[in-house]
């Protein structure tokens, strides 16, 4: 028993510390990584290198803002079956600004 709340406890106090305590709120804030984001609910469609299925998000993601590229996620995108919270929009687009700058 003393070994489940050792181990409990160690878990509990990992999750806490990978996140971002806000101050004036109290909560913590896990950051979300847009790559892994990406990986499993966009390449199936537009490939790693975004290219798949005649993406060409090199070529498109460049010459989009952040709000653009919201937009065409949410409303363009043929993403009937994916459910994305704000949190997780905003972790993918910047990794695509990230991995495809303007310039």
């Amino acid at each position: 028993m003393p070994t489940r709340i050792i181990g409990l406890v160690c878990c509990l106090s990992l999750s806490v510390a990978c996140g971002d305590k806000d101050s004036e709120t109290g909560s913590t804030t896990v950051e979300l990584d847009g790559s892994a984001l990406y990986t499993s609910n966009c390449a199936t469609c537009h490939g790693a290198d975004g290219e798949l299925n005649n993406a060409k998000l090199p070529e498109i993601v460049p010459g989009l803002s952040a709000e653009e590229l919201e937009d065409v996620i949410t409303n363009v995108a043929p993403m009937s079956d994916i459910e994305l919270t704000a949190a997780e929009l905003s972790a993918i687009v910047d990794y695509l600004q990230e991995t495809w700058p303007a310039r």
